[in-house]
């Protein structure tokens, strides 16, 4: 068998990434090598000889390899880049052969046709996952594109499989906890991307693997599910559990849509549930205990909210597992309860305590809590098989925790992003003061009301109002009413973590609910074959009053079974009925984040991988999808990171990020308002070019600058004087608004000679804001088209509302711009820019302005007011390289 794998994995590692037939070869050989047969030693070792079948074979496969990503990730923080492809092969052959060893010790055999051969093929159960398969695949033109989740996740599982370092090309503000995540590789969902990386190694890089991983883990959702239920309750409910689960929008959605890491973590929490259910039973329920630790941490560290609810869930489910096995003990709870409490409370405050005062973050209280549950209950035999395999499990889980922990500790980004954030503050007070701001809006029954308000619009949205009402309908089956207890509890205590804790800037997606989605699934096969039970007997009572009654079909078929089939099908066909509606919402929401189709980005995607350098860096708004779809470090200018941003401020960000390409597309126009003039009225600034420009058909634009020239450049000021205030020359009382006069004054001055000084008598208007409007005549019309700032010395010791400027190409074509006004007793220099454009009328050109008006606009009529005005100009600064000066 070794032997076998080792020829496998030769065969894989010799295929190059690529397409077609040996694309095909590559990923089946890779399969074969890397999952399956270590899956099946494993599943050997740890699972009933009875148990083991193909699907656990391959989730046990799959879950190595996740880990095995997952210690490579550790490497790289100490040593990069890595060869992915050749470590995670060796890994493999090491493992295989140790496991192998280790099994022929303890007499343990190995025969794949056996395995194979020994279940009885369920015919219900190949249906419908060809069922899946076919709808799966056919679901997959809806997304021709990733969601920007995805699109981050990809980018990440790319340069760990082709650079061997685990790392974004997303580039974002060092004291961001997104910037570590997407630095270090240490995302919060790290084995969300770490699955793309493995099917990316399985095939080629490409949106195909990453949507046969979601497949494949769909697939074996559906596996899983339909052997927990089977144990829960029956093969039937579990037939109709796995067929509702197949064909349900909800999950061919999420199969298709390459989004967040929801599905691999649906995946190990309903696979970690069900080893907690056997392993009491079993004779090898440590090694169950053991791998059900593992697969909690995968999936915890897959999408990190169902854990949470899982954390809640599991007092729900050991109860549940104590009570059937006839094991429940108070005392056994209640130590199982501490070592809970113990674990959170370890990893809430102690670790960081621990971390803040020496350095170090040591496992105090966990260990201590571990040691005397081991002396006082399993040393003297008092534990229960329930609490041994419950302990083991929180134990195996918090060393994988710990093992994180560590790693953490040498990441240099996290001591950066740690010394960079709340000076002063060390790192409980931050800690505390973070989870008291997520606790307290528990008692904000405003903000409560609002998620639980989201929650239950998105679970009836996204899954239908039957299938929650069926959900529920479940608890009147009386004889499984301690299962369906259970079932419920999960997606209850999701509602009730989402309704107290959840804080969401954006809408509620189908994504979040695909854990719990399974949950109402199960629970909906429950009440279906309870419907049908009831039936059956109802129909076995009226043949005993009516004993002449016959079905013409009774030669045929059995009855019963016409009558079951009959009914269950009239159900699943109401469902059918009911949520169909849901499958074009779902395929709407798909759909709904092809932005390169909707946004019309494929030209200028295609116009960045054809003329920049690979090493050259982007900035835009969607950082994800540009990093993705380019290759290029992208910063990803989002105003979550950058806050509220005007033109000085993007020049700052230019330079310290060393952007050579700015691309604005309608989110950065509709995102950063003090930046919607490069959008709306695209044009250089600072000495960028446009070097790239389209509008698609719905009507968005897509604009590339070339900022190069501010990335590297000095800073270089052009100036065009307007006038410099030393006559009063060309200056006129614009009569319209009142009378006055206007001098120079050789005493009260900032520049030159002297400054124009105006006494401005204001006249009461009707319609008019009461203003002091003076006008200045150019001697010859001036070129201010390539200036981007106008700017004056002016005193008014009085207050006032605004300014405002014209400048008129003639009196029927002219801009005004604006600033706000104040009052100042000394001389102050107002800088306006020409982008602040308050009004145009007819087609001023600003290459020919030949007069300028001035208005000190919100005065009293009837009043007299002086005020004085110096050296106006306008100016443009460029960034200019040292070889162009």
């Amino acid at each position: 068998m070794l032997f076998l794998q080792s020829l496998l994995l030769i065969v894989f590692a010799q295929i190059p990434l690529s397409d077609g037939l040996w694309l095909t070869v590559r990923f089946v050989s890779g399969l074969l090598g890397l999952i399956f047969l270590p899956g099946f030693v494993l599943a050997n070792a740890v699972l009933d000889e009875d148990n083991i079948g193909v699907a656990f074979i391959l989730i046990f496969g799959l879950m190595l390899q996740l880990l095995n990503v997952y210690v490579l990730w550790a490497i790289h923080i100490f040593y990069a880049p890595l060869n992915f492809t050749l470590l995670m092969c060796i890994l493999t052959i090491v493992e295989f052969a140790f496991a192998i060893i280790l099994s022929y010790k303890r007499g343990s055999t190995f025969h794949i046709s056996k395995v194979l051969l020994r279940p009885k093929l369920d015919i219900a159960l190949i249906v419908i996952i060809a069922s899946y398969l076919i709808l799966a695949l056919y679901w997959q033109q809806y997304a021709p594109s990733p969601h920007s989740d995805g699109a981050a996740y990809m980018d990440m599982a790319r340069n760990a499989v082709e650079k061997g370092d685990f790392y974004s090309t997303m580039l974002l503000p060092a004291n961001t906890w997104n910037y570590v995540e997407c630095s270090s590789g240490m995302h919060t969902h790290m084995f969300g991307y770490f699955a793309i990386a493995l099917f990316f190694m399985l095939g080629n890089i490409s949106l195909f693997s990453a949507k046969i991983m979601l497949i494949f883990t769909g697939l074996l959702i559906i596996l899983v599910l339909y052997e927990l239920v089977k144990k829960l309750f029956n093969a039937n409910v579990a037939r109709l559990a796995a067929l509702i689960t197949a064909i349900s929008p909800e999950l061919l959605t999420n199969v298709g849509l390459v989004g967040g890491p929801e599905i691999p973590s649906a995946l190990f929490t309903i696979f970690t549930i069900y080893l907690l259910i056997n392993a009491p039973t079993s004779n090898r329920k440590l090694n169950m205990a053991f791998t059900a630790g593992l697969s909690l941490f995968i999936a915890w560290y897959a999408w990190f909210f169902n854990f949470f609810v899982f954390v809640t869930f599991l007092p729900f489910l050991f109860i549940y597992i104590t009570t059937k096995n006839k094991e429940f003990k108070v005392a056994d709870v209640l130590v199982f309860l501490i070592l809970i409490f113990s674990f959170i409370f370890e990893w809430r405050l102690l670790l960081n305590l621990f971390y803040a005062s020496i350095g170090v973050q040591i496992p105090s209280l966990i260990i201590a809590v571990f040691a005397l549950t081991y002396l006082f209950n399993f040393k003297k035999g008092k534990a229960s098989n329930t609490l041994v395999t419950f302990a083991v499990m929180i134990l195996v889980l918090y060393l994988a925790f710990y093992s994180r922990v560590i790693i953490a500790d040498f990441i240099p980004q996290l001591q950066q992003f740690v010394v960079s954030v709340q000076h002063g503050m060390d790192v409980v007070t931050s800690n505390v003061e973070r989870d008291v701001g997520v606790l307290s809006r528990a008692f904000n029954l405003e903000e409560v009301n609002r998620y639980w308000g989201m929650y239950w619009d998105g679970v009836y949205g996204y899954l239908g109002t039957v299938v929650v009402f069926l959900s529920f309908a479940a608890l009147a089956r009386i004889d499984k009413i301690r299962e369906t207890a259970l079932i419920i509890s999960f997606p209850l205590l999701q509602a009730v973590w989402w309704g107290l804790f959840v804080t969401l800037d954006w809408g509620f997606q189908p994504r979040f609910i695909v854990c719990s989605s399974l949950f109402y699934f199960i629970l909906v096969a429950s009440v279906i074959e309870m419907i049908y039970l009831y039936a059956i007997k109802t129909f076995d009572i009226t043949n005993k009053l009516h004993v002449n009654f016959k079905l013409e079909i009774s030669r045929f078929i059995n009855e019963k079974n016409f009558v079951t089939a009959f009914i269950v099908g009239l159900l699943l066909l109401s469902i059918f009925n009911f949520t169909y509606p849901l499958y074009d919402k779902h395929k709407k929401i798909m759909e709904s984040w092809n932005y390169p189709q909707i946004f019309g980005l494929d030209p200028a995607i295609r116009w960045i991988k054809e003329n920049t350098q690979s090493d050259d860096i982007l900035m835009a708004r969607q950082g994800n999808y540009w990093s993705w779809f380019t290759g290029r470090r992208t910063v990803f200018f989002a105003p979550a990171y950058f806050g509220s941003v005007n033109i000085t401020l993007l020049t700052s960000l230019i330079k310290e990020f060393k952007v050579k390409y700015l691309i604005v597309d309608y989110r950065l126009y509709s995102e950063f308002p003090e930046l919607k003039l490069l959008y709306s009225s695209p044009n250089s600034f600072y000495g960028s070019q446009i070097v790239f420009s389209t509008i698609s058909e719905r009507g968005y634009k897509t604009i590339i600058y070339n900022v190069t020239n501010i990335s590297y450049g000095n800073l270089v000021r052009l100036e065009t004087l307007i006038s410099d205030c030393d006559s009063n020359q060309y200056w006129s009382i614009f009569a319209l608004y009142g009378n006055g006069t206007i001098t120079t004054d050789y005493l009260d001055k900032v520049e030159g000679n002297s400054s124009i000084k105006i006494t401005f008598t204001v006249k009461e208007q009707k319609d008019l804001t009461p203003s002091a409007v003076i006008t200045h005549n150019l001697a010859q019309p001036l070129d201010l088209s390539n200036t981007s700032n106008l700017q004056f010395w002016i005193k008014t010791p009085f207050s006032y509302q605004d300014i405002h400027i014209k400048l008129a190409t003639d009196p029927n074509n002219y801009i005004f711009i604006h600033t706000q006004g104040t009052k100042s007793q000394t001389w102050e220099q107002i800088t306006i820019p020409l982008t602040n454009i308050l009004t145009t009328i007819g087609e001023p050109n600003l290459h020919s302005i030949n007069f300028m008006q001035i208005y000190i606009r919100g005065l009293e009529p009837n009043r007299t007011y002086t005020f004085w005005l110096d050296h106006i100009s306008a100016y443009n600064e460029l960034f200019i390289l040292n070889e162009q000066k």
